[in-house]
């Protein structure tokens, strides 16, 4: 979604220069053009000639059943992927390890590591026409307590992620970034991090406690819209809803509560707190609860509207202690730019935000769960006192199997619409940012993933030209 200014000019608080108002069109130059035909046309050759597989199985969000019918029932949050067979079959690069993989997940021990990199660039416009290579590594460790022969009920997941190279991230001319993986080791930089360490105990079939250094990515669920822009899209607005951003950093310290709700365990309700203040490369147990502390609430349903599956989640998150405008979330990228100088906005002593987000099944394979794809939403508003963003809306197509000669590919078009906040005024902006987004993800064997991906980009942050971003992504699961 590509802007022009207008001649309606939106009257500046004493510190700001002009927001100015913008109509929309759609529009790319020539080379942007030429490039994007290049970029999903690669994709498209890739798609034509690859080979399918059965599905992989995936961690759920409640406990399910392993084993089989005939076998003893064992509760898992994390079922056992499929490591035999062959290269086109497996679910790892790496296999079975000669059985010992598969022996050590029915003793209730799974160990993963992924690997994504990702090479991107400024087609057209932005602040700077560039392309660089970036990459991360995901490494988990799974264990059930109960698979394990100990005792029913405990999960402890734990996952440290690896960095390296640049991104184009501030080159595009947003608030948000275009790589959202990146950005998440704001504003450490590059390194290995370990930003996930929970456990979880359920003390009943409808109720757990949890708690440890927590990925809060995982967070503001959706079936077809979210992740950290490894395997979905890249974009940070169709990753998490940003509005949560300045209270929930993404590796804080913290805790709650889980209830399973409904005759059928279809709602799922989360209490949950955590230290507002943390960042990815500490674990400071001093400031826990004693500094800034966000409180959340969320539930989501799941639904089946006109027969076909789908959810709605609402979430409400209160931040209690010292919150200044001024101290924005290191994933938006406004420090970049620089903070308009003599700003001194105070503080306030609590911040709000309140979010939805949706996905509803169109097209589904019913002999083969797993192959659909639907329509997914969100929108957020917050505190505009404190919050850089005021509101948040995006819409979109997600999911697996659009077509049926690559039942196993995904594919996602999305699109957002910001509005930044009349009383946080700390750098040259306009009063809303639009972005594009959509991918295509070709399965070439069950533990390697190809996506090309391309963005249009009509950026908050005043001076660069409307941006086209394009890349390529390999993710690898050994």
């Amino acid at each position: 979604m590509f802007c022009r200014l207008t001649n309606a000019v939106i009257v500046p608080s004493a510190l700001a220069e002009p927001r100015y108002r913008r109509t929309c069109r759609f529009g790319l130059g020539m080379r942007a053009r030429k490039y994007s035909l290049m970029l999903f046309g690669a994709v498209a050759l890739i798609a034509s000639g690859g080979t399918t597989s059965a599905d992989q199985a995936t961690a759920a969000g409640t406990p399910t059943e392993t084993g089989g019918a005939a076998a003893k029932a064992q509760a898992t949050l994390f079922p056992i992927p499929d490591y035999g067979g062959n290269l086109s079959s497996r679910a790892a690069l790496t296999g079975d390890w000669s059985g010992t993989r598969t022996a050590m997940a029915k003793r209730g021990i799974q160990v993963s590591i992924d690997v994504t990199q990702a090479y991107q660039g400024v087609i057209d416009g932005g602040a700077n026409e560039r392309a660089d290579y970036q990459g991360t590594a995901d490494y988990r460790l799974r264990f059930d307590s109960g698979m394990a022969g100990l005792w029913p009920g405990g999960f402890l997941e734990v996952h440290a992620e690896s960095f390296w190279g640049l991104s184009v991230n501030t080159s595009e001319g947003a608030l948000l970034p275009t790589n959202f993986s990146d950005a998440l080791s704001a504003p450490a930089g590059n390194g290995t991090y370990l930003s996930h360490l929970m456990f979880t105990q359920f003390l009943s079939e409808r109720f757990a406690v949890t708690a440890g250094k927590i990925d809060t990515s995982l967070g503001d669920t959706n079936d077809y819209a979210h992740g950290v822009g490894r395997q979905r899209f890249m974009n940070a607005g169709f990753a998490l809803n940003p509005v949560t951003y300045y209270a929930t950093p993404y590796a804080p310290l913290g805790g709650g509560f889980i209830f399973l709700l409904g005759d059928k365990k279809q709602h799922i309700f989360n209490i949950l707190a955590w230290d507002s203040e943390a960042k990815i490369d500490s674990a400071d147990f001093d400031s826990l609860f004693e500094g800034n502390t966000s409180y959340a609430a969320a539930l989501r349903s799941r639904t089946s509207f006109f027969g076909k599956k789908g959810h709605q989640m609402f979430a409400v998150i209160y931040g209690d202690g010292t919150f200044s405008s001024l101290d924005q979330s290191p994933e938006l990228q406004f420090s970049e730019v620089g903070v308009r100088p003599g700003i001194d906005r105070g503080t306030e002593d609590s911040t709000w935000t309140f979010y939805y987000n949706f996905d509803q099944t169109l097209v589904a394979d019913p002999a083969n769960p797993g192959q659909d794809w639907g329509l997914f939403g969100r929108f957020g508003i917050a505190d505009q006192k404190t919050n850089l963003i005021r509101t948040f809306y995006s819409i979109g197509l997600g999911g697996t199997g659009l077509f049926p000669a690559r039942p196993h590919d995904r594919f996602g078009l999305g699109y957002y619409h910001m509005n930044l906040s009349n009383e946080v005024d700390l750098i040259p902006t306009y009063d809303t940012e639009n972005a594009l987004e959509l991918f295509y993800t070709v399965q070439v064997l069950p533990s390697t993933e190809v996506t090309a991906d391309l963005q249009f980009i009509d950026g908050a942050i005043k001076g660069p030209d409307n941006a086209v971003v394009g890349a390529v992504r390999i993710r690898m699961m050994f």
